[in-house]
């Protein structure tokens, strides 16, 4: 029987509300330490030192920070975390995952848009953080980039996926050319990261798709199968999928809203606008809960896309599913997924 190699690593999620996670893979330990909004005070020494427990040197550190593509104080100071970060530990053994969302609110418009200049100074801070990271790098699209899901995010995520890789001079936006995924990445011989275009699933307009996209598959029975097979035969390493759309959320796009979304609801609409609306203001809340649209995961396209990644997932307990979409910081174990 073939014996495991015990492989350390560490995932560090950088975001808009920081929580630092420690997954310790092959050793079956969880470690989390909790982290103010606008600075690190991480409570593990080993996230200074870059020692485990047991103080043996940590073989890879895999740092995740998603939706920072709004110009606003708090994607500033996740991009100063994360390149401060990666600077004090910049090995090849690393990886730096950007999990979608990278520029709002619509992705990359056209050159000649009002909006391009504003397009391009949102993703060049984040190309500014990571340019000199020497470890794995990989920036995969959001809803957000693909237009909002709208007609025309096909081209915009293309157009994205050109202009960070001119700028970086590598190939590092995945999956590309608009497609599905999955694509991999083997970080060593025991851990592979997958990445797939959960917007690709839900995208109701043209999306990449076969020969004529150069894309090597057309549908999501395709997609689910070329899933299925990276994760059997993957099955005695440690693997990170990673794709925009969480599968479970304690946050709004999973139907969680706080009194203040009940009482304030124009609050969604402009933060400023504190109007009262007892009782009607509860419709909206309750629709994204029930109903939602379709960045939602009470949506039926949404459900059928989680029912699908769960259950090719949930056979395999050595697989991290990480996210983006809703601004927080959440862990959470569904079925041996962690």
């Amino acid at each position: 029987m073939q014996q495991k190699k015990s492989t350390k690593v560490q995932l560090t999620f950088i975001s808009l509300n920081w929580i630092k996670q420690f997954f310790l893979l092959g050793i079956a330990a969880v470690l989390l330490t909790a982290c103010a909004k606008y600075a690190v005070f991480p409570a593990d020494p080993a996230f200074k030192t870059g020692l485990n427990e047991n103080n043996s040197p940590l073989l890879h550190e895999i740092y995740l920070i998603g939706d920072v593509g709004e110009d606003s104080e708090d994607s500033e100071a996740a991009l100063t975390a994360l390149k401060n970060q990666t600077l004090l530990s910049n090995r090849e053994e690393n990886a730096v995952i950007f999990l979608g969302d990278n520029i709002y609110p619509e992705g990359m418009h056209k050159k000649d848009h009002p909006s391009r200049k504003i397009d391009e100074a949102r993703i060049d801070a984040q190309i500014e953080a990571v340019k000199d990271f020497k470890g794995e790098l990989v920036f995969i699209p959001g809803n957000h980039d693909w237009r909002k899901g709208k007609e025309g995010g096909y081209k915009a995520v293309k157009r994205q996926e050109d202009y960070i890789q001119d700028a970086l001079d590598k190939k590092v936006f995945l999956p590309n050319n608009g497609c599905s995924g999955p694509n991999t990445v083997d970080l060593s011989d025991n851990l592979i990261l997958v990445f797939i275009d959960t917007q690709w699933w839900l995208h109701a307009h043209r999306k990449g798709q076969g020969e004529k996209d150069d894309c090597p598959l057309s549908t999501k029975e395709e997609y689910l199968a070329a899933f299925q097979e990276i994760l059997k035969k993957n099955r005695h390493k440690h693997i990170v999928v990673s794709g925009h759309h969480p599968l479970y959320s304690n946050g709004v796009h999973g139907g969680y809203f706080t009194w203040k979304d009940h009482l304030f609801p124009l609050r969604n609409v402009d933060a400023k606008w504190w109007i009262p609306m007892p009782i009607f203001g509860s419709i909206y809340p309750y629709y994204r809960s029930f109903l939602g649209n379709r960045q939602d995961i009470a949506h039926p396209d949404y459900q059928a896309m989680k029912r699908a990644l769960m259950r090719s997932m949930s056979p395999y307990k050595n697989v991290i599913f990480a996210s983006g979409h809703d601004h927080n910081q959440q862990y959470q174990l569904q079925r041996g997924i962690h």
